[in-house]
């Protein structure tokens, strides 16, 4: 088994919640529904699910006005991590998930990298460990791994990741729509080929390679067209940007229910 590299996605607005959840602290860093806070929860489920694989320790990709309270909440439950590497302004998934392509490479040519949020309450955590188990096995078999979550009712706030017929927890994926319409929203839910986006990706070193390339392209346009706002160029969804790969490429694992996220 290829080592696993572990990166936590922690860029939270602190725009849902509010006014419990805000930008100074976001909804991560709050305890809901047990005594730590969700951040806390990920970084300690997702060290559990990884028990048995060889990995390294988890990088947590955050917004730079967080890094003492990053470091404050890890040190609470004992953990360490690889390295804190900060945002200067939120920009969604796509730009984060580069950066840490890029230093996967760099720090494991070979290895497979796994992204988890870090604002989510999972109730069932032996599922959620059986999922990413099965999708470290499906991405060192060379497939880009979505992440999803079986829903129970048609959820507009919600990404869908829709999938091909199947039985099984590895359903090949079709498409991706984001935050649909109620309507619409009922018919994937009826239809059962569609998941709850869960935020969570697996890669293999070809699929961060291409992250990588992406990266240095945005970084190309950005130096060509320096009078454009960045936010317009960063402000992208990796679940959607994925979506341009090939569809023979795409594998979702769903586990089956999420409280919150």
């Amino acid at each position: 088994m290829r080592v696993v590299l572990p990166f936590i996605l922690c860029g939270g607005a602190g725009t849902r919640l509010w006014p419990l959840s805000r930008e100074a602290f976001p909804k991560q860093f709050h305890s809901i529904g047990t005594s730590k806070t969700l951040f806390q929860e990920s970084c300690l489920r997702l060290r559990g699910a990884l028990r048995s694989a060889r990995r390294r320790s988890s990088t947590i990709l955050a917004n730079r006005k967080h890094r003492f309270l990053i470091a404050d909440q890890l040190d609470q439950v004992g953990i360490e991590s690889g390295a804190i590497v900060l945002e200067r302004e939120v920009r969604n998934t796509a730009p984060t998930a580069c950066i840490a392509a890029l230093m996967a490479i760099r720090l494991d040519p070979d290895a497979l990298m796994l992204l988890a949020p870090s604002d989510q309450l999972i109730a069932d955590g032996d599922a959620f460990k059986a999922a990413i188990v099965g999708g470290i096995e499906a991405a060192e078999a060379g497939k880009l791994v979505l992440f999803g979550v079986t829903p129970n009712h048609a959820h507009t706030g919600y990404g869908y990741i829709l999938t091909a017929d199947g039985d099984g927890a590895a359903r090949k994926v079709t498409g991706f729509a984001e935050k649909p319409a109620r309507e619409l929203a009922q018919r994937y839910l009826d239809s059962g080929n569609a998941d709850w986006n869960a935020g969570c990706f697996s890669l293999g070193p070809k699929r961060c390679s291409n992250c990588s390339r992406l990266m240095r392209r945005k970084f190309s346009r950005l130096a060509a067209a320096p009078w454009m706002k960045r936010s317009r160029i960063w402000a992208l969804s990796f679940s959607a940007r994925v979506m341009g790969t090939r569809p023979q490429s795409r594998w979702t694992m769903r586990w089956s229910r999420r409280l919150s996220g």
